[in-house]
């Protein structure tokens, strides 16, 4: 909630961005994280995702910022945008192109697909991606364990690709994050890594504390 509240400025002017995506008949871009920076790119000013119909509202006031765009399987270069003193709503369409992702060449794997950003919505090379077999020879037949663990790494665009054997159960890490799920690679050719990975959970919660109702803490 006080994201929310922080989000989308407090400028004096009214800014609609609309994303589209140019390999697909600029069809909106629903989702996408927006993060605006000033001019120069050293101050964080706001933040917003698109929506259903890939647009995102901010208030601004007159000047130059630099827009940068991040939604994983999509190719969003930065802008600068001047907003103007006008009074009205000003509209700025953004082009973008949703990557292709080659199927494996073998039908019994599916290719796993990720694309790392910082904040500010830079790209994050040397990301290691650590792939664990979960699967136990000696508990049921008809499969082999070729490598018990393997670490990949995003090149200098941020993006990662490996193949996992469909139907295989691994445990797979985010390496210095923390964030590791155990999960079965689905059936089919391709599948974004943050999709199989699922939302991140908060181990907290806010709850009063009964022997002083003036103090809030936060328990795991």
């Amino acid at each position: 909630d006080v994201y929310s509240v922080l989000s989308r400025g407090f400028g004096s002017e009214s800014v609609v961005i609309t994303l589209v995506d140019t390999l697909h008949s600029d069809a909106p871009i629903e989702g996408a994280r927006v993060n605006v920076w000033n001019s120069s790119g050293t101050t964080f000013l706001t933040f917003g995702n698109t929506s259903s119909d890939g647009q995102l509202d901010v208030s601004l006031d007159a000047g130059d910022y630099l827009f940068k765009f991040f939604k994983s399987g999509v190719s969003i270069d930065d802008e600068t945008i001047t907003v103007a003193t006008t009074g009205s709503v000003q509209n700025f369409t953004i082009e973008a192109e949703s990557l292709s992702v080659a199927a494996p060449s073998s039908p019994t794997l599916c290719r796993i697909y990720a694309d790392f950003v910082d904040q500010g919505g830079s790209a994050v090379a040397d990301f290691i991606v650590s792939v664990t077999n979960l699967f136990d020879p000696s508990s049921s037949a008809g499969l082999s364990v070729v490598e018990s663990h393997e670490s990949y790494v995003s090149n200098s665009e941020g993006h990662v690709e490996f193949d996992v054997v469909i139907g295989a159960a691994v445990k797979i890490s985010l390496v210095s994050t923390g964030l590791s799920r155990d999960l079965t690679i689905p059936d089919q050719t391709t599948a974004n890594l943050f999709d199989l990975l699922g939302s991140a959970t908060d181990p907290f919660q806010v709850v009063e504390d009964s022997s002083n109702p003036f103090v809030v803490v936060s328990v795991g």
